[in-house]
C-alpha cells in the first residue's frame, strides 16, 4: 500500500506539475502570431539550420560508431544510427543522458547480442 501511494505521488509530480508549468508559460503566446512569423521566415534561414542539425546528429552517431569499433564490435551503420540517434535525442532532451540515452542504446544494442 505504501509503495502504491509513493508511486502515485511520483507520477503526480512527474506529470502534473510540468504540464501545469508549461500551460502557464505558453499562456501569453498567440499561436496565430507564432505561425505567421514561422511562415514569414524565408527558407534560406531554415535550410542551414536543418543542415547543421543533421550534421550534428551525424557527428553524434559517429561517436557511437567509433566507440563500437574501439571495443571491436562492428555493426552496420543503419543499426548504429538506430542506437545512436534516439540515444542522443532522448539523452539531450530528458537529461541524465547516462540513464536515459544509455537505456535506449542498451535496449537496441542488447537485442543484437551486445552486452554491458
Amino acid at each position: 500500500m505504501r509503495y502504491e501511494k509513493a508511486l502515485q505521488s511520483l507520477q503526480h509530480r512527474c506529470f502534473f506539475w510540468p504540464e501545469f508549468a508549461l500551460y502557464h508559460l505558453l499562456a501569453p503566446l498567440d499561436f496565430k502570431e507564432v505561425l505567421a512569423n514561422l511562415r514569414a521566415t524565408p527558407w534560406t534561414i531554415y535550410a542551414p539550420a536543418l543542415l547543421a542539425t543533421l550534421l550534428g546528429y551525424a557527428a553524434l552517431i559517429g561517436y557511437d560508431w567509433s566507440a563500437l569499433r574501439y571495443i571491436g564490435k562492428r555493426l552496420p551503420l543503419p543499426v548504429v544510427a538506430l542506437g545512436g540517434f534516439p540515444g542522443y535525442a532522448f539523452g539531450n532532451t530528458i537529461g541524465l543522458s547516462v540513464l536515459s540515452g544509455g537505456a535506449v542504446r542498451y535496449r537496441i544494442y542488447s537485442a543484437l547480442g551486445l552486452d554491458a
